[in-house]
C-alpha cells in the first residue's frame, strides 16, 4: 500500500497560487489565463465546489478569493474587454444589462456590416426599409438581397 504525502504549503494554497504558472501577465495589467476556455473565450477549471468537481470561469474563481463574492443577480463585468483576462482589478459587479450596454458603448461586438457574418451592407438595409415603407413584401424584398426572414 502507497501513502501519498501532500506538502502542507500545497494544501494552503489558493487557486491563484495553485494555478500562477498558468497565467501570463502582460503589459497593461491583464492576466492571460493559458488553460482551457469556454465556447465563448472566457478561461475556465475544474474547482471543488461542495464536494462537487464544477467548470467555472477563472475571473470568477479568482474575484471571489481575492476580493469578495459576487452579488446574487450581478455578473462580472471585464473592464479591459479582455476575455481571456482573469486580474481581479480588472472586473466589476454589475447587472447583464449594464454589461451589455458597456459592450456595445465600445463597441466591442462587431454589429452590422462589421460583422463578417454579415449578408447585408448597410447601404442594402436602407434600401431594405425603403422598399418595406413602400409596400413591398417581405419575401420579395428577401428574394431581391438574397436573404430570408431570419436575416
Amino acid at each position: 500500500m502507497m501513502t501519498l504525502i501532500v506538502a502542507p504549503r500545497v494544501l494552503s494554497m489558493n487557486f491563484l497560487e495553485k494555478n500562477s504558472y498558468r497565467i501570463a501577465k502582460v503589459p497593461g495589467g491583464c492576466w492571460l489565463w493559458l488553460g482551457s476556455y469556454t465556447f465563448h473565450g472566457y478561461g475556465e477549471a475544474n474547482v471543488l465546489v461542495d464536494g462537487v468537481w464544477r467548470r467555472r470561469v477563472v475571473h470568477k474563481i479568482i474575484y471571489e478569493e481575492e476580493v469578495a463574492p459576487v452579488p446574487t443577480g450581478l455578473e462580472l463585468l471585464h473592464q479591459c474587454d479582455n476575455k481571456p483576462c482573469c486580474n481581479y482589478d480588472h472586473v466589476i459587479p454589475g447587472t447583464h444589462a449594464q454589461n451589455m450596454a458597456e459592450w456595445a458603448a465600445r463597441q466591442v461586438a462587431n454589429s452590422g456590416a462589421a460583422n463578417g457574418m454579415s449578408k447585408l451592407s448597410e447601404a442594402d438595409v436602407v434600401q431594405i426599409v425603403r422598399l418595406s415603407e413602400e409596400g413591398m413584401t417581405r419575401q420579395k424584398v428577401g428574394a431581391m438581397f438574397g436573404i430570408g426572414a431570419s436575416a
